[in-house]
């Protein structure tokens, strides 16, 4: 028998048989405990419980109130309930995109390929960083205007990047044509799909696993192979079913939201992303 209920303070607490399981919140920062290996290794390995019809209005405030401000304040892009110790079977994805003003375009997050090009032409680039600070007990996005200047060297009579330098322009005042796209995605009861034949290698990265870990074990490797086209149907916020078909071989933005949602769904099965690397 399980059962999902609330404290005073709108936190979850999750019942399965005579155990509860209940996340820490930080009450300076507003912000959950993010469970780490090796001290939390048994929680983070169970098998997430599906959330029960009467049940999913607790979790989506839980989700809202709580565990979204936790991965906003880890600059994280995505963030299952069982890694602040609720396992359930939520979570959530959002892939923030940053707007070029030289260019009047975006780069997604994680397209590093696009703007190394733009730096390789010789071109100055203008991004602009996003980070969280806590102000009065609050989390507040704050922002940095940061130019990047390309150091090009002559090769053979091709121009070579050698370098990059920068330079912080305008701190925590972001020009109104600089934008942070936020748009996240909540996953209730998800189910996924995956096409096996669309798999590439990507890096990754979680605070429940910290470096020294993946230094010792994995020689500092990161990377893990997934698909990058997969479907999800699942439970949004307004528990609406949904079906999401992610082409992520046909858009960067896709593709990290495809991997971002692998990564979390993993939580939910009690699998961490270091068994997937090949050390």
């Amino acid at each position: 028998m399980s059962k999902i209920s609330f404290d005073k303070d709108k936190i979850i607490e999750v019942s399965i048989g005579n155990k509860v399981y209940k996340p820490t919140l930080n009450q300076e920062k507003g912000t959950l405990k993010v469970l780490k290996i090796p001290e939390d290794e048994k929680i983070l390995r169970m098998k997430s419980i599906e959330i029960g019809d009467s049940e999913l209005p607790l979790v989506v405030e839980f989700m809202e109130k709580h565990l979204l401000s936790t991965m906003y304040g880890f600059s994280g892009v995505g963030v299952g309930a069982m890694q602040v110790g609720a396992p359930i079977r939520a979570f959530i994805v959002d892939i923030p995109k940053s707007k070029i003003t030289s260019a009047n375009e975006f780069i997604d997050f994680g397209d590093s390929s696009y703007l190394t090009s733009r730096l390789e032409n010789g071109d100055s680039v203008i991004i602009e960083e996003v980070y969280f600070v806590s102000i009065n007990n609050k989390l507040v996005q704050k922002s940095k205007i940061i130019k990047k200047f390309p150091r090009i060297k002559e090769v053979n009579g091709k121009k070579q990047l050698i370098g990059i330098e920068e330079e912080v322009i305008n701190d925590n005042n972001a020009s109104p044509d600089l934008i942070i796209e936020r748009k996240p995605y909540f996953f209730l009861n998800p189910k996924i799909k995956m096409d096996l034949t669309s798999k590439i290698i990507l890096s990754e990265g979680t605070p429940s696993v910290p470096m020294e870990i993946i230094d010792k074990k994995y020689n500092g490797s990161t990377n893990v192979k997934r698909p990058c086209n997969i479907e999800l149907e699942y439970l949004n916020e307004k528990l609406e079913r949904k079906v999401m078909k992610i082409q992520g071989d046909r858009h960067d933005y896709w593709k990290w939201f495809s991997r971002c949602a692998q990564h979390e769904y993993d939580y939910l099965e009690g699998i961490l992303f270091i068994d997937r690397i090949k050390s």
